[in-house]
């Protein structure tokens, strides 16, 4: 999996510093508010969210895939 990008992004003043532009791809930790999500999804961003840690095995899952590479 490559590494996140060493600087954040900045959406309306929120840092997120889990992004892969080059993929436009988010890794959101804990809950995320609508206006985030949409923001994310107007700039073309899959987000991927690791909330309840028992959810977090099929969130790495979907976040090697969607990076292009195979688990």
């Amino acid at each position: 999996m490559p590494p996140v990008d060493p600087e954040p992004l900045a959406v309306d003043g929120t840092p997120i510093p889990h992004v892969w532009r080059r993929h436009y791809v988010v890794a959101l930790l804990g809950a995320a508010s609508a206006e985030l999500l949409a923001r994310l999804d107007d700039l073309g961003f899959e987000v991927i969210r690791f909330e309840a840690h028992s959810t977090w095995p099929g969130a790495f899952e979907r976040l090697v895939r969607v990076l292009g590479k195979t688990a």
